[in-house]
């Protein structure tokens, strides 16, 4: 099954510009009613657990890329600042952590919430390219290789860098910048703001 699916989205992907698959998400994303900012405040932790689950999956239609799953967690915090998100490989199993402070009938930014989302998928998309173009397979679904290659050289051991090894050194590598990129530009079609 694994590898019928890994088939369609080589056929499907057919060198889809990033642009056409941003719109594609955009457009999924935007049909999910409990992340509207209306409706965000009214929804259960239920509720918008699966608001950012089917938005990670409107993300994995659009890139052509499997997801990890998506859960909650309370991640850290310090006096400055709280962690929002992570995407962990825990013992060979990849997965997207989302503060659960999202879920709080308190939490009314649906568009962090999403962008923290987006953000963390990104780092899935990242490292699943990076491996295809390591093991030299469905190179067609790549769609910029110097892209990917400068992701793959970020994360080779010894080359990330951690947030707490200062944070001008972890926004700037390739890709948290392009994670961050991709969250605000989704966002920003999604709600029509800056964020």
């Amino acid at each position: 099954a694994a590898e019928s699916r890994i088939k369609s989205f080589s056929e499907a992907s057919e060198m889809k510009s990033e642009q056409a698959r941003m719109d594609a998400a955009v457009r999924e994303i935007k049909k999910i009613e409990w992340l509207r900012e209306d409706q965000w405040g009214k929804c259960d932790s239920y509720q918008r657990k699966a608001a950012l689950r089917r938005a990670c999956d409107a993300l994995s239609n659009a890139y052509d890329c499997p997801s990890a799953p998506v859960d909650f967690y309370a991640l850290p915090e310090d006096r400055t600042s709280r962690e929002l998100g992570e995407y962990k490989d825990g013992d060979g199993n990849f997965i997207i952590k989302l503060n659960e402070d999202f879920l709080a009938s308190d939490f009314n930014d649906p568009q962090l919430a999403l962008k923290t989302l987006c953000h963390e998928y990104r780092h899935c998309y990242q490292f699943e390219m990076a491996e295809r173009y390591r093991k030299r397979m469905l190179m067609d679904t790549i769609a910029n290789k110097e892209e990917v290659s400068a992701w793959m050289k970020n994360l080779a051991p010894g080359n990330y860098h951690a947030a707490g090894d200062g944070f001008s050194d972890y926004e700037r590598q390739p890709v948290e910048h392009d994670s961050r990129e991709l969250g605000e530009a989704i966002c920003r079609r999604v709600y029509g703001s800056k964020i």
